[in-house]
């Protein structure tokens, strides 16, 4: 079983202390061995997500609340239209399409410790590789997840307004799941009886010294608690963003729970500069699939190095690592970490 633990975790690690890019044929060069022999070491998706699963069992066991963070990411392959799966994506950035996967990441966080969970690829219509689930499919077998692994726990769902939709909400608010999402300030809701724009609504803006204020309000017949939350930009200037949560909690609460979204943010930013997320060259869904999902996993392993060397980064756990040699990592992490178990390979 140690064994095991240590293939799971052996390419993952190699993500972590490659200084170049993150392609077989690099990562090769940096061990001195060919980029097949490095493609080997890759494990499928679903050994990656065992041992996710694992770690956060591990470190979140002892949480009182755990927090579920979703969003997508595009994950750029610029000159590739021969990879499986691949299609055109508008880059909110550049405003343009560019050839890229689209990928959905649930992560679990107890607001400490942000370890990645599952994720998954989408074409514009269904997820991949399973063509015929939806993704709100996929955020229901999250939810199913969580409360299978901490059915004694307080669970909340954090998105921003891409699952600010009717379908997800009222089925969230139907089966008595805790959820904030972002909510624009455009839309139309019930409020005292009348229907009016979010942004209409009179003394609702927070005043003052008053950082937010919520009220309860009903949209297209689903009962929310809608959260307008004050923001000073670095210049100085204020703006008012709105989140609609499926529980009843002081404005400061919901406030908490949404700053926490940005977890996933960070992921993306770190999966994206250190570890090579968008640097997998192959033509395979499948060998896409398995890299991306072993970048997550390196993250899983920058968040425990990161308690156990009590570091405020991911980054500056990038640094201590890459002093260390490969096969050092492999024995410190599966012992010390006691990263070893009924894996599947």
């Amino acid at each position: 079983m140690i064994a095991e633990a240590f293939n799971v975790i052996r390419y993952s690690l190699l993500l972590i202390s490659s200084i170049h890019k993150k392609n077989f044929s690099a990562i090769g060069r940096c061990i001195n061995k060919s980029g097949r022999y490095v493609a080997s070491l890759v494990q499928k998706m679903e050994s990656n997500f065992d041992l996710m699963e694992r770690i956060i069992i591990e470190k979140l066991g002892n949480s009182k609340e755990i927090f579920i963070t979703i969003d997508h990411t595009l994950i750029k392959k610029m000159f590739s239209k021969q990879i499986e799966g691949t299609g055109k994506w508008v880059d909110t950035k550049i405003r343009r399409k560019i050839m890229a996967f689209k990928m959905y990441t649930a992560l679990f966080t107890d607001g400490k410790m942000t370890l990645p969970f599952h994720a998954i690829f989408a074409n514009p219509d269904e997820l991949l590789p399973k063509a015929t689930e939806s993704k709100y499919d996929w955020i229901k077998r999250i939810i199913f997840a969580a409360q299978r692994l901490f059915p004694d726990k307080k669970i909340t769902l954090l998105g921003d307004g891409e699952f600010s939709t009717i379908e997800l909400l009222r089925w969230l608010r139907k089966s008595k799941v805790r959820a904030e999402m972002r909510m624009a300030k455009s839309c139309k809701v019930i409020f005292n009886g009348q229907a009016i724009r979010i942004s209409d609504i009179k003394g609702f803006t927070p005043k003052g010294r008053q950082m937010a204020r919520t009220i309860k309000v009903e949209w297209h017949g689903i009962e929310l608690h809608l959260t307008a939350n004050k923001l000073i930009n670095k210049n100085g200037s204020e703006r008012i963003v709105y989140q609609a949560a499926t529980y009843k909690a002081k404005p400061a609460e919901h406030v908490r729970a949404y700053k926490i979204r940005w977890t996933i943010e960070k992921l993306f930013r770190t999966s994206k500069q250190s570890l090579g997320l968008q640097d997998c060259i192959s033509t395979s869904l499948e060998t896409q699939l398995n890299h991306a999902t072993s970048v997550l996993l390196a993250y899983s392993l920058l968040q425990i190095e990161c308690r156990y060397q009590r570091l405020d980064s991911p980054e500056k756990a990038i640094q201590s690592l890459r002093t260390k040699k490969l096969d050092f990592l492999q024995h410190r992490f599966v012992r010390v970490h006691q990263l070893f178990g009924e894996i599947r390979a």
